[in-house]
């Protein structure tokens, strides 16, 4: 019943410094070495340890693919990480990904895991939401961010 995925929706696990910056409008892009799709238009987060629930999602812009040298210059005001952690985290590749995130929707009660239709586990990189479970997420009681 719900096997069917929506592919232009991913879950990505995600630290809650960066997840609840995410939500409160303060972090306005998400950077990711590889995994992810380009062509998502929906990043459903869940926040990892201690949280380990899915806290809300947000609309895609768009996806950059470039080198991080030009994702920090353009985009590295824009998400909430410091510029020594950032290179740290793209250390050794040359290329990255960053998406640029709008109206983001916290959820007023977050999801257990255990609750998730489709997916038991933290998704690694990430993990594709069924179409049922997609459809029931955007009907949930959310607050918008203030910023």
């Amino acid at each position: 019943m719900y096997k069917s995925t929506h592919k232009n929706v991913v879950v990505l696990a995600i630290r809650p410094n960066y997840a609840h910056a995410i939500m409160s409008g303060e972090k306005k892009v998400e950077f990711r070495r590889n995994g992810a799709p380009i062509n998502i238009t929906h990043i459903v987060f869940y926040s990892t340890s201690p949280d380990q629930k899915i806290i809300g999602y947000c609309d895609v812009v768009q996806c950059v693919v470039t080198s991080p040298q030009t994702l920090w210059r353009k985009y590295g005001a824009q998400g909430g990480i410091s510029r020594k952690d950032f290179f740290t985290y793209y250390e050794g590749v040359t290329k990255g990904k960053c998406y640029i995130l709008k109206k983001p929707q916290r959820f007023v009660r977050p999801i257990l895991l255990k609750d998730c239709w489709s997916f038991s586990r933290p998704p690694q990189s990430f993990a594709y939401l069924c179409e049922n479970e997609w459809q029931r997420l955007k009907r949930k009681k959310t607050k918008r961010a203030l910023k």
